[in-house]
């Protein structure tokens, strides 16, 4: 059951990345010249499947203690950040992903491993500065969005922290 749920896990990986591309150069791009493939997906080529591989490698077992997961989970983020910033050429205001995806590599090395609790420090302060200063790049685009969203990303990232934090404190009840 677990193979199932893993390939129906990548198959939408894999449908939502082409569903990001359709807006973009996708189509236009001539399929003889493979550099510009490589060069436009290149994090989608290389650092997903690493990270992939690597949340394997802890749940196979094999990495009992959860060290591989801080790798696992900046590579898993990063690819995200970077392919979007490749995809739209928004490097400017994505650059604090790489912040954002360090910090989701030690929450989930602490969530999932053992006896990492020493990581909710350096972690909390990395997620920080990351909004901080996605907030202060995107806040020269303030103009462009309706007043909504900046009270309703605000109360999202609270919400998932408030989720996140219960989930910790309550495995940590259960040992």
């Amino acid at each position: 059951m677990k193979k199932v749920t893993f390939f129906i896990g990548a198959l939408l990986i894999i449908a939502s990345l082409l569903l990001m591309t359709i807006s973009t150069s996708f189509f236009s791009i001539q399929w003889q010249n493979i550099g510009q493939i490589v060069g436009i997906y290149w994090p989608s080529i290389f650092m997903l499947p690493i990270a992939i591989i690597l949340h394997i490698i802890h749940f196979s077992k094999v990495d009992s203690n959860g060290d591989i997961l801080i790798g696992a989970g900046f590579l898993l983020i990063a690819s995200f950040f970077f392919q979007i910033s490749m995809l739209y050429n928004i490097w400017g205001y994505m650059w604090p992903g790489t912040l954002l995806a360090i910090a989701f590599g030690m929450f989930e090395a602490m969530l999932l491993g053992k006896d990492k609790s020493k990581l909710i420090i350096p972690a909390s302060i990395l997620s920080l500065l990351s909004l901080i200063f996605f907030a202060s790049t995107i806040g020269k685009l303030l103009d462009q969005f309706d007043a909504r969203y900046i009270v309703a990303i605000p109360l999202l990232l609270v919400g998932v922290a408030i989720i996140i934090m219960g989930i910790y404190s309550s495995r940590k009840k259960r040992f």
